[in-house]
């Protein structure tokens, strides 16, 4: 009906219904668009790309139907269950930080940088088993906060390279295969 939604440079954006239009005829509508913010809640399906500068929560499953989603350089993907997913592989504007909220297997939001170095900055764990499904190298820290915080290579032979520090937590890495390996550099590495 014509209304818009402009983003200001404190904006949040939070959907919770199972389908949100977006126009896609002028940049301050929603779709082809900035947000710094972006909660998923009850699945969405994009007409439109956009970037995010901020964190994107998936709570639910966000479908893209083919349009680009960037993540921007320092911004922060906030996955709160295995079932909270994205269908397309995001692209990089640089590095990103990761965070778990929940067990889950790693999915296409880091499937286009396992392998590729400089992408993934800060990676935490706030509860359950976190399984990799590729190398991964974390520039930033690896942060295992609960007791059931768990990073686990898998039976994959994965490798997990960690450049920056691990704060004193009480999870901890679980390396499966018979050539996975943990290889730590530290800050200066």
């Amino acid at each position: 009906d014509g209304r818009t939604l402009s983003n200001g440079n404190n904006s949040a954006l939070s959907f919770s219904s199972s389908t949100v239009s977006f126009s896609t005829k002028n940049t301050n509508k929603i779709g082809y668009c900035n947000l710094n913010n972006f909660t998923v809640g009850t699945g969405v399906n994009l007409l439109g790309a956009i970037t995010i500068n901020g964190t994107l929560t998936l709570s639910s499953t966000l479908t893209t139907n083919g349009y680009t989603v960037t993540i921007a350089d320092g911004a922060t993907i906030n996955r709160t269950a295995s079932a909270a997913t994205i269908s397309t592989a995001p692209t990089y504007a640089g590095m990103f930080n990761l965070i778990y909220n929940a067990a889950m297997t790693m999915g296409l939001e880091v499937s286009s940088v396992y392998n590729t170095d400089n992408k993934i900055n800060n990676i935490t764990v706030v509860a359950g088993t976190l399984t990799t499904g590729g190398i991964l190298y974390i520039r930033g820290n690896l942060d295992l906060q609960g007791s059931t915080a768990v990073l686990y290579t898998g039976a994959d032979n994965y490798h997990i390279n960690l450049y920056g520090d691990m704060p004193t937590g009480s999870g901890y890495i679980n390396v499966g295969g018979k050539k996975s390996d943990l290889n730590l550099y530290g800050a200066d590495g």
